[in-house]
């Protein structure tokens, strides 16, 4: 009889031991799943300027705007002009074609295209170490100490996806910003692009896979997939 229990508390003890390792390796397995990312050349905002209205070819990207069917994106590009003025022209691209479609004014681009205002950013102490972790601090070029943070992000319309920019600051200039997707949580962390260039701070998505994204006043299209 006692061998018999014994016998029996060995299976168990034999059960609960693999059911843990399973569960383990099961965590493991989805911390380290990464979100492989198709990235697609879209459009060169640089043109709406000079080529239309006589600008020079140095401009800044501003602001991204997405029509309610998400077939187009709107823009905005800040140019200087000789007197030191700021004129903002507004242009429009066709996401499939790649194409420009046209400019059109300030009401239009305020009225026909929208923008969508982030909630309250829930993961943000799970990012916040990420960042900790991964950017460290270091001397500035014109002085001071560069420190990262989260510089802009924007749930998915699921609320399942969150995109987000890295920046680093020295109080004079950025430094390499990063654009990243995390789940809602704040898990599974993927870096989706890279640069030594500014990233313009609008994130669009037009679904729950599809980020449009600003590098040096270039659009791109970044795919999701798992």
């Amino acid at each position: 009889m006692r061998l018999g229990m014994k016998v029996l508390l060995t299976i168990l003890v034999v059960v609960f031991v693999l059911i843990g390792i399973r569960t383990v390796k099961q965590k493991i397995d989805s911390a380290n799943h990464k979100v492989k990312v198709d990235i697609e050349f879209l459009y060169n905002c640089y043109s709406i300027g000079y080529l239309e209205s006589d600008l020079s070819m140095d401009g800044e990207l501003t602001e991204l705007r997405v029509s309610r069917d998400k077939k187009k994106i709107a823009y905005s590009v800040d140019y200087k002009k000789e007197d030191d003025s700021i004129q903002t022209v507004f242009g429009v691209i066709d996401i499939q074609r790649k194409s420009n479609v046209g400019t059109i004014d300030d009401v239009k681009f305020m009225t026909d295209y929208a923008t969508y205002q982030s909630e309250d950013l829930e993961c943000e102490q799970k990012l916040q170490i990420y960042v900790k972790d991964h950017f460290k601090s270091h001397p500035g070029v014109l002085g001071g100490i560069v420190r990262y943070k989260i510089a802009s992000w924007v749930y998915s319309p699921n609320k399942k996806r969150i995109a987000f920019i890295v920046n680093g600051d020295d109080g004079h200039k950025s430094f390499y910003p990063n654009l990243f997707v995390a789940e809602y949580t704040g898990d599974n962390i993927t870096r989706i692009d890279s640069s030594s260039e500014l990233f313009c701070e609008d994130i669009i998505w037009l679904s729950s896979n599809e980020i449009v994204y600003s590098k040096d006043s270039v659009l791109w299209k970044a795919v999701l997939k798992k």
